[in-house]
């Protein structure tokens, strides 16, 4: 007999998630750490890598008057950076 068992996630609940910084300072504020400017390997965007206050790297576009955005969130390439969840 050849039984499988699922196992699920909890499902992220939106009140408990905090609200990404908008701007520069937000960011910093929040604990967020420059780290280097780059091109992005995929479509080739200039962005800005920075550390998360969890200690991760993350691909950021950053505008002229200083907003902030996930690269993640704008790259038409985002699909070949994406890891296979086991």
């Amino acid at each position: 007999m050849n039984t499988r068992i699922r196992i699920r996630r909890p499902a992220k609940k939106e009140e408990n998630l905090m609200p990404f910084p908008e701007t520069l300072d937000k960011l910093r504020a929040a604990g967020y750490r420059f780290n280097l400017d780059a091109h992005c390997r995929g479509c080739g965007a200039r962005i800005e890598w920075w550390i998360t206050p969890a200690g991760k790297h993350m691909p950021m576009d950053v505008t002229d008057s200083g907003k902030v955005q996930s690269h993640f969130a704008t790259c038409p390439k985002v699909e070949q950076f994406r890891k296979e969840r086991a």
